[in-house]
């Protein structure tokens, strides 16, 4: 275990350029989104992996109400070298049946670079398949995180089933627009070149669209009208 200096010291080296999406709670459901999640119910994390003292470590910072870094801890987790280059994950930290997971919803940094944080969903996607197929290995270790992405899928109605069946509670469901996503980088790359990067700057700092999930109050017949896009996500690396 880290001393209070220690982790102070390690923190220095946390990117400064890490700026979160706004998240937008609504009290109905949006119709003709091309993807849904079920986010799992716990405190939302950065899982940081890089080096510290000619160790390759994995650090989870705790993300405050205000946005701010609270928790500072080290954790162990089976990754690949070459994530302690500098890779970063936003997420949901939860327990179950006495294990940690860290639902992965977003991505800032990858092995040093930070051009992956304006990817497209689909394109982060593909990413997140790479890195669980390759490079993280979903094994629990004593007082391990395991790593995985949410319950993702291009029907409501198919994820509200499928969330009736989880072991542990979800507590919001995400809408995803993947295709205006596409739309609007296809555009910045035809703009102007003095506009490009604070068009690409907004473009991922969208609002974050949540859904409270309850059980009792929701339908699946509600939900008929959203889009059936479909992806070829790989479906072992999600929490089930």
């Amino acid at each position: 275990m880290l001393t209070d200096l220690e982790l102070s010291t390690l923190f220095k080296n946390f990117p400064r350029d890490v700026e979160l999406s706004y998240e937008t709670i609504i009290h109905k459901t949006l119709h003709n989104t091309d993807f849904v999640m079920a986010i799992p119910e716990g405190k939302k994390y950065f899982a940081w992996f890089t080096s510290f003292r000619a160790q390759n470590v994995c650090v989870l910072l705790e993300i405050s109400e205000n946005k701010k870094i609270g928790h500072i801890e080290m954790t162990t987790a089976c990754f690949h070298n070459e994530l302690a280059f500098g890779t970063i994950f936003y997420g949901t930290l939860f327990e179950h049946s006495g294990a940690r997971f860290f639902s992965t919803e977003d991505i800032y940094y990858y092995k040093g670079r930070n051009d992956v944080a304006k990817y497209s969903f689909l394109a982060k996607l593909n990413l997140f398949a790479h890195i669980y197929s390759r490079e993280i290995r979903q094994v629990t270790y004593t007082r391990s995180v395991v790593f995985g992405l949410p319950i993702i899928n291009s029907s409501i109605t198919e994820l509200i089933n499928n969330i009736e069946l989880l072991p542990y509670p979800v507590k919001y469901i995400q809408f995803v627009y993947a295709k205006q996503q596409q739309q609007q980088q296809q555009q910045q790359h035809q703009q102007q070149q003095q506009h490009q990067q604070q068009q690409q700057q907004q473009q991922h700092k969208q609002n974050t669209i949540l859904l409270k999930y309850d059980k009792h109050s929701l339908s699946t017949n509600n939900y008929q009208h959203i889009s059936t896009f479909r992806s070829n996500m790989k479906r072992e690396i999600v929490f089930k």
